[in-house]
């Protein structure tokens, strides 16, 4: 019995940590901060977006890196200027249903 519960609760994970990689349609930043926790957490002005993650507008970054740093600029410079940017989302979501990206582009 409690194999099956584990073997349940494992595929549940699983299945809810797997998402759709892709980039996303133009939107502006509405919300853009680096956390306590090593991670850049951005909200788009989006309805819908590639992942199957809960979150559809919320999407998230670890800050390791030089790239971080740069991504992170570039969306201080679209939220400041209020410019649409796109995220590329990586297929990975996080613990509260918010979509990894790996790449940003700040769209003219």
């Amino acid at each position: 019995m409690r194999s099956s519960l584990l073997l349940l609760l494992a595929s549940v994970y699983c299945a809810g940590a797997v998402a759709e990689a892709g980039w996303t349609k133009p939107a502006r930043v509405v919300m853009l901060e680096s956390n306590i926790f090593g991670r850049i957490l951005v909200q788009l002005d989006l309805r819908k977006n590639p992942s199957n993650c809960k979150e559809q507008s919320l999407f998230f970054r670890e800050t390791t890196g030089e790239t971080s740093q740069q991504m992170h600029d570039i969306l201080v410079q679209a939220a400041a200027n209020r410019l649409p940017v796109k995220l590329r989302v990586s297929g990975a979501c996080h613990l509260k249903g918010y979509a990894e990206f790996n790449a940003v582009a700040l769209v003219p």
